[in-house]
C-alpha cells in the first residue's frame, strides 16, 4: 500500500508519528524547504519538496493520501488527488481562530 502525506507542517508531523507508530510506509510531499527542514528534524522522515503537482508529474500516484494542509489549499489539493486517481483520501484542516 502506498500512502502520501501531503503537507509538512505541525499537523503533518502528528500524522507522521501515527503512521510511524503503526509501522506504515509513507512518503511526505511538501512545498517549501523551511517546513521540510523542521518536519525532518522532528520526525526523522525525509520530505519531497516541490509540492503535489511536482510529485504527481513524476508519474507516481499513491493508493491513499492524507491531506494535512491549510484550509486555503484543502480543495485544490483534494481535487488534484481525485483527478490523479487516488482512491482513499483523508481530509483534515486546521483553522486558525483569531
Amino acid at each position: 500500500m502506498s500512502i502520501w502525506l501531503i503537507g509538512a507542517g505541525v499537523m503533518a508531523q502528528d500524522y507522521a508519528q501515527v503512521l510511524q507508530g503503526l509501522d506504515l510506509p509513507f512518503e511526505v510531499i511538501g512545498r517549501g524547504a523551511d517546513s521540510a527542514v523542521e518536519f525532518e528534524k522532528v520526525t526523522g522522515k525525509r520530505v519531497r519538496i516541490g509540492g503535489l503537482a511536482d510529485a504527481l508529474n513524476a508519474g507516481k500516484v499513491p493508493e491513499k493520501a492524507i491531506v494535512a494542509v491549510g484550509v486555503e489549499q484543502l480543495a485544490p489539493t483534494t481535487d488534484n488527488l481525485i483527478r490523479a486517481g487516488v482512491k482513499g483520501i483523508w481530509l483534515r484542516s486546521q483553522l486558525a481562530l483569531i
